[in-house]
């Protein structure tokens, strides 16, 4: 049975010792750098040191190598009169070329799991002596014979040893790594055949040791051994490892290194993060990266108090009056609770108000099950409120003019296999109840059709629309998967989507005047909502004033294939892709109605002359949806369905083509990631350099006046959009993913006038 404790002993951590693994400021930067093609490269930096430091303490096999070799010499098998002695025997024992060995280290949470199956050799040879006697008193030899004897065969066992690390955090920086072994195994087959030559006891004396091989190698015995192992393996761990185990310490990192870090980060935040917190919980959010634990990191993330500390984000943006009656006179109110007031200085039309504080808004943010759900306080619904999210200054454009009031609306119920899903619509107006006459604009968010993350992004651009008069409401809409939102409206299929946004867009035309709202709809969104918005204005066309889309998917097919003919680079869009399709990638059905019914530029490049102006902005170098998409929507606008840039016009760090003869522009931004609209800090945003953002800016005022053309603006806010640069003027880290489908790829990228790839 040594032979059993012996191929046992390669799993047992012999040469582990308590040490310190420091992981250094350059190692990480490294990582980060790396984080762009590799989202996990941070946790696989702390994961290879530790496996390094494991492969040093020896824990592993060695194929062709010699496993054991002893020598025998004058064992006596069996005794009294007649006996057996093995004179001299020796045993070699080797490990066979296909012993297979694993090491597995995914994550610090999960246990590793080390595996063998040891297929080894066995060869003994030796000589040995029989006696035959009898007791008369005393032993008398009645004959003696000399033989030689072998044994030889082989044995395989799978043995498997989980090692669980157990990481605990003394401080903020320092990482305890306490290792736990447990060993289980199987004999899976065992062959080995013992010979006797020259002697006249041979079968009996065969018979014998094979027996007693039998016996040794059984898998009883086998178990007893594995059990007796457990325990010196949990005694020599505990002596060796009495200071604590192994130690990982992390780096302090500089700004920059944090903002890169946020930027990698894969979490449905949905409102903005200081600096001064992100600096505060580094450590923190460093080790659930590293420990994989995205419930502690979205925690962290999306805790009350990160969400609060967004209150230095906020501009300072004035509100359209409000008015109540005091001792029978209607006077200007700064309302300050919750009530009635009107919106007239004759006090004749009455409007609810509702009370909103940062707190209240931040409730609302974190809770999956309030956020777009209007079952959730149904008595708020129809008052207006102020909601922080219109005053976080986290644009290209900087905020200005008259912070809008909001409303929340029930526009739509359907019955689902988890209960009722009421779906809310928001309405946001700078004059509420005060104004007639002003165009409408429905502006859906993004969030890759899986989360809700993107109505902070709405929020943002709807403070610029409602300064330049239009009533703007955003609706959410039934979800893919069951990562976001209340679960009642949770695995939602593509058309069931569709279907919500034609019903959105319904309830708009259908309700319109109830807010002073007159004329055909505008359309908006942002990446995977701007797909909604072109939805609506391709499909029905002839109920659409405009569409102002960015950065959004709109030919399913062409995606496909780019992802495809690009692998790797494209990581995010590709997992999303596989998401809304049910399949992998290469699998994808071209001719299924998924795609085909997505596939916008193929239907708008046949009669282009049908179609609403369109205004598209995208970014060169966008690492989710490729800005080819973009450019086949204009070209389908020129009657072309081609993704070739055509009608170039040059302009510095952007590039602005003209679509087709109705007005359509497309602006391109050389620098450009995804969500290019926005700014983490006055010096880090998604638009690229200054310069580039100066582009993106003047991009973003002619969006506003694209909006406003053949609309009677007349009575809009004099506030109009801000045209000076620099966002609020605090060095802040604001929002990740407000729209969807984010994954920014900051590569160089290199863009050829004549030629999209």
């Amino acid at each position: 049975m040594r032979l059993l404790v012996l191929l046992i002993c390669l799993l047992s951590p012999v040469g582990i010792s308590a040490d310190t693994i420091k992981v250094t400021v350059g190692e990480l930067n490294e990582a980060l750098m790396r984080a762009d093609d590799a989202a996990d490269s941070i946790r696989n930096l702390v994961l290879e040191r530790i496996r390094r430091e494991l492969d040093e303490s020896e824990i592993g096999v060695r194929p062709n190598s010699l496993l054991l070799q002893e020598r025998y010499t004058n064992e006596v098998v069996e005794g009294g009169c007649s006996n057996t002695v093995i004179q001299n025997l020796d045993l070699y024992v080797a490990l066979k070329n296909d012993t297979e060995f694993s090491f597995t280290l995914k994550s610090l949470n999960d246990p590793i799991q080390i595996s063998t199956r040891v297929s080894a050799d066995i060869d003994a040879v030796g000589r040995a002596k029989q006696t035959v006697g009898i007791r008369l008193g005393s032993c008398k030899e009645l004959a003696t014979d000399r033989f030689d004897i072998s044994a030889e065969g082989g044995m395989v066992i799978d043995l498997t040893a989980s090692l669980r690390l157990n990481p605990t955090w003394p401080s903020p920086s320092i990482l305890q790594l306490q290792p736990e072994l447990q060993l289980s195994g199987e004999l899976v087959s065992r062959n080995i055949r013992v010979d006797v030559d020259d002697s006249v006891f041979r079968s009996l004396i065969e018979s014998f040791l094979q027996d007693e091989v039998d016996a040794n190698f059984s898998s009883d015995e086998f178990n007893q051994q594995i059990a007796n192992l457990q325990r010196q393996i949990d005694q020599q761990i505990a002596e060796e490892l009495t200071d604590g185990g192994l130690t990982l310490q992390l780096p302090d990192a500089n700004d920059a290194q944090v903002v890169a870090l946020y930027r990698q980060l894969q979490t449905d935040a949905r409102f903005p993060h200081s600096l001064a917190y992100l600096q505060d919980n580094w450590f923190e959010i460093l080790g659930a990266i590293i420990v994989d634990d995205q419930q502690a990191l979205a925690k962290i993330l999306e805790s009350a108090v990160a969400c609060e500390a967004g209150n230095l984000l906020k501009t300072n943006l004035p509100v359209h009056a409000l008015y109540s009656m005091s001792s029978g006179s209607c006077v200007v109110t700064e309302p300050t609770v919750s009530g009635r007031y009107f919106s007239d200085d004759q006090c004749l039309n009455e409007l609810a108000y509702e009370q909103t504080n940062l707190a209240n808004f931040c409730t609302v943010a974190l809770d999956q099950n309030r956020l777009g759900n209007a079952a959730s306080f149904p008595e708020n619904l129809g008052a207006w409120a102020r909601s922080p999210g219109t005053a976080f200054d986290i644009g290209t454009l900087p905020l200005s003019g008259l912070q809008p009031y909001s409303r929340r609306e029930h526009y739509k119920s359907v019955d689902t296999d988890a209960g009722e899903c009421q779906l809310e619509m928001r309405v946001y107006d700078q004059t509420p109840g005060s104004s007639l006459n002003k165009p409408l604009l429905i502006a859906w968010h993004g969030g890759s059709w899986q989360n809700r993350s993107g109505y902070l992004g709405i929020e943002n651009i709807a403070t610029h629309l409602t300064n330049a008069g239009f009533v703007v409401f955003a609706p959410f809409y039934r979800l893919i998967g069951s990562k976001d939102g209340n679960p009642e409206c949770h695995n939602a299929n593509f058309d069931q989507i569709l279907e919500d946004a034609n019903d959105a867009f319904d309830w708009v035309v259908n309700n319109a005047e109830n807010y002073g709202g007159v004329g055909k709809p505008l359309v908006f969104g942002q990446s995977a909502g701007g797909h909604l918005a072109a939805s609506i204005a391709v499909l029905r066309w002839a109920e659409v004033e405009r569409a102002i889309l960015f950065y959004s998917p709109l030919d399913f097919q062409h995606y496909a294939e780019h992802l495809i003919a690009n692998p790797g680079v494209y990581p995010e869009g590709e997992r999303i892709f596989e998401s809304i399709s049910g399949g992998s990638l290469e699998s994808v059905d071209y001719s299924s109605d998924l795609i085909q019914s997505n596939r916008f530029p193929v239907m708008v490049s046949k009669a282009p002359e049908l179609y609403p102006p369109m205004f598209m902005i995208h970014g060169e170098v966008d690492g989710l949806v490729p800005f080819q998409q973009s450019v086949l929507m204009c070209n389908a606008l020129n009657g072309d369905a081609n993704d070739n840039l055509i009608g170039v016009s040059l302009s510095g760090y952007k590039r602005e083509l003209n679509c087709g003869d109705n007005g359509s522009q497309l602006h391109l931004i050389a620098e450009g990631e995804h969500v290019l609209d926005l700014c983490i800090a006055p010096d880090v945003c998604f638009s690229g350099s200054e310069k580039s953002v100066e582009a993106t800016r003047d991009s973003m005022q002619k969006m506003i006046r694209f909006a406003k053309a053949r609309v009677n603006l007349d009575q809009a806010s004099s506030g109009g959009v801000g045209t000076n640069g620099g966002g609020s003027g605090t060095w802040l880290i604001g929002l990740m993913m407000l729209v969807g489908w984010f994954r920014p790829l900051r590569q160089a990228a290199s863009v050829h006038c004549n030629n999209a790839d």
